[in-house]
């Protein structure tokens, strides 16, 4: 026997249409189903009961909360957000010298979820290390990370990977290696007088990788350089010279260099020079000279200006007046000396004159002239003796002479028998001589020699 129970709830809608959910149990068999109602009519749920009223909430449950369930989980179902995935990484910036950094970032398609999106991150290589993993925080798209890199010596190209939910992207880092670059340039003096030679280094900001060309200028004629140095590889410095020469008037001169887009430069004062020439006498006297006896005078030239003097010629003027020990034309440089000697040598008792003129570019004047005198003057030894108390007719007599020690003695002179005197003016200051006399009779025989005399000539 089958009895039906009814639960109803009447109610008077204002609504243009509505929809009934009617639940009805047939014995232990449910089935849901709506149907459209129109305005006013009753909403109704109708459950019909094969058994007692114990199965009614039973059957209503099975049922009728499938049905509700399904439409809650189609309400979460269109509320719940995308699934985040790896969307990019890349890095700045994108070319790293030796021991620099760059700052990546991987970015998500949306927001992580909660408890954030931890990915794992790869270098190609050791010469750039990062962290082994990132994580996005909950909420966020993007999180960064720091690569360094380390003391590379070779130009290379490094990928990073980012991956995460399956997905991975990468990114390329360039490594440069950093060519040395120009630091400083300085020169031992600053300020220079007269003419010379000038140290000059230039420094790098660090050791250069390889072989470096430095160009060297100057803007003054007065400083020369070299066109270029080059610096080795492994060097941080080189060095030049710079050729100076002396200036009229006081300036400064700039050397400039330059290499890779670089420039340094390095400046010197070059102070005012004069070239002078002193001479340590203003004229040479010889005083007495005996005949045959030339006598020696040396005089000092000395550069005491600021600027190398340089002697063009010297000459004499004069009898009995020559210059010796002398090379031309020489150069001085600032303190440097040189000796001139003029030698005197008269031919006669009598006296001399004349002039020393030297040439030169010094600012003193042209030319110097320096007044020469002497006086010559001739020794002479005179002998006397006795003639013969009896015997032969002396026709003359002979007169010997050794000079210095010697043992041998020559004939100076034949003297007429009518004088027993003789002057020997044929001896030399400084000179020692020894003198004997013989008689020659009509016949031509000539005598033994007198005793010797000795004569010591100042």
């Amino acid at each position: 026997m089958t009895s039906s129970f009814f639960l109803s709830r009447h109610a008077k809608s204002t609504q243009p249409a509505e929809r009934a959910v009617i639940c009805s149990v047939e014995f232990l068999t449910a089935r849901c189903s709506t149907r459209p109602t129109t305005p006013g009519a009753r909403a109704a749920a109708v459950l019909r009961i094969a058994a007692g009223l114990g199965f009614l909430l039973m059957a209503f449950a099975l049922a009728c909360a499938p049905a509700y369930a399904a439409r809650a989980h189609s309400s979460r179902s269109s509320h719940t957000a995308t699934s985040a995935q790896l969307s990019s990484l890349a890095c700045t910036p994108s070319t790293m010298a030796p021991n620099g950094s760059a700052t990546c970032t991987a970015t998500l398609s949306a927001a992580a979820a909660s408890g954030g999106a931890s990915m794992n991150l790869k270098s190609s290589t050791s010469s750039v290390t990062i962290p082994s993993s990132v994580t996005v925080i909950s909420g966020a798209k993007t999180a960064s990370f720091t690569a360094r890199a380390g003391a590379f010596t070779s130009n290379q190209t490094v990928t990073l990977t980012a991956s995460y939910g399956g997905i991975s992207k990468t990114t390329s880092l360039s490594l440069k290696t950093a060519q040395a670059a120009l630091s400083s340039l300085s020169c031992k003096n600053t300020t220079f007088t007269g003419s010379g030679s000038n140290g000059c280094t230039v420094t790098l900001t660090t050791t250069a990788r390889s072989a470096m060309t430095v160009s060297l200028s100057s803007n003054n004629a007065a400083v020369a350089v070299p066109a270029s140095i080059t610096i080795a590889a492994g060097s941080s410095s080189g060095s030049f010279t710079e050729a100076l020469s002396s200036v009229p008037t006081t300036q400064t001169a700039t050397v400039t260099a330059s290499a890779s887009g670089v420039s340094k430069t390095a400046s010197v004062q070059l102070n005012a020079t004069a070239a002078t020439l002193s001479v340590n006498a203003t004229s040479v006297a010889f005083g007495d000279v005996a005949l045959n006896a030339p006598a020696t005078q040396t005089l000092t030239l000395s550069s005491t200006g600021t600027a190398a003097v340089t002697v063009s010629s010297a000459a004499v003027a004069g009898s009995g007046f020559t210059l010796s020990s002398a090379s031309f034309p020489l150069t001085l440089t600032p303190g440097q000396t040189a000796a001139v000697s003029v030698q005197f040598d008269p031919t006669a008792a009598a006296t001399y004159s004349g002039t020393l003129m030297i040439a030169s570019n010094s600012t003193t004047g042209s030319s110097t002239v320096l007044a020469l005198s002497g006086t010559g003057y001739s020794y002479s030894v005179s002998l006397s003796w006795d003639a013969p108390a009896s015997g032969s007719t002396v026709k003359s007599y002979n007169v010997y002479r050794a000079a210095n020690g010697s043992s041998t003695y020559q004939l100076v002179s034949a003297v007429a028998s009518a004088s027993t005197e003789y002057t020997d003016g044929g001896v030399q200051s400084g000179g020692s001589y020894q003198y004997y006399v013989t008689s020659v009779d009509t016949a031509g025989d000539e005598s033994l020699g007198s005793n010797t005399a000795a004569v010591s000539v100042p």
